[in-house]
């Protein structure tokens, strides 16, 4: 009775083979041209006619040697092909298993040292298109240098700030009140608009939003510059911080952007009284 042969693959081989000197069956097949897949050419290729110039049109790719595989051979084969695999896998496993764990662990400590500030920062995502991309990034990198994170710091730091000013400032006077009010510049902002009795002239409109000593809220509207404030072409608005005093008339009282406002209008400076000389005799 013939010994029943399998090639690699487990495919039955029912047609002639031979030996090798040691005994070993095989046999030979044609092979497909491995440029044309046997088709002999391709209309890819019908610019330079068609033709396969790897085959010559034949679709034919050489002889090769098939080794051929008793039954017992074969699931030898099959049995250490499948430890070989399995013994990959568990190395894959296990490799991707300490990549995860050490992810994890750098997650972990990523988050004790800066899961407070995204978490403090994520409530103004939406209102800070930088503080959005740096919580974003961070979150998916779980990475966050230092200068990121100061920066992060400030930039929530500046929205607080901004939010408690806002939720203290109550309105200040009655409207039609003269009033004397000692004062901080925290903003100024000027356009071009047309002359109120000259509407073919332009004039300059600067708006100057300013804080008494209880962080109540006071924009004065017009012509009026703080001293504390300066413009330049290079720099726009710039302000400091150093209080000074002004008369000034209510107008009126507004919410604006969540905040109560104090409208005033004919605002005067008020110098600071300068002390007597003392002359002896």
């Amino acid at each position: 009775m013939m010994t029943e042969l399998f090639t690699r693959h487990g495919t039955a081989h029912t047609g002639r083979h031979a030996t090798t000197e040691k005994g070993r069956p095989y046999f030979t097949q044609t092979k497909c041209c491995s440029r044309c897949g046997g088709a002999g050419g391709a209309d890819k290729w019908a610019h330079t006619g068609w033709t396969c110039f790897q085959c010559g049109g034949s679709g034919k790719g050489g002889i090769e040697t098939v080794k051929l595989y008793t039954a017992d051979q074969l699931a030898k084969l099959n049995a250490t092909a499948a430890k070989k695999q399995a013994k990959k896998q568990a190395a894959f496993e296990a490799k991707a298993a300490a990549e995860k764990a050490e992810a994890d662990a750098r997650a972990e400590a990523f988050l004790a040292q800066h899961g407070a500030l995204l978490d403090r920062a994520e409530k103004f995502a939406e209102r800070s298109e930088f503080i959005k991309d740096v919580v974003r990034k961070a979150r998916e990198r779980n990475l966050l240098t230092d200068a990121q994170a100061e920066a992060l710091a400030a930039s929530v730091a500046k929205i607080e700030a901004s939010d408690a000013a806002k939720a203290a400032s109550d309105y200040v006077g009655k409207v039609g009140e003269r009033m004397t009010l000692t004062v901080t510049c925290v903003r100024m902002y000027s356009f071009a608009r047309s002359a109120f009795n000259a509407p073919w002239l332009t004039e300059t409109c600067r708006i100057a939003t300013m804080r008494d000593a209880n962080g109540n809220t006071i924009v004065a509207k017009g012509k009026f510059c703080p001293p504390t404030a300066t413009w330049t072409e290079e720099s726009g608005w710039q302000v400091t911080s150093e209080p000074f005093v002004i008369k000034a008339t209510v107008k009126g009282h507004e919410v604006y952007r969540d905040e109560k406002q104090t409208t005033v209008q004919r605002v005067a400076l008020v110098e600071p009284k300068k002390e007597k000389e003392q002359s002896n005799g």
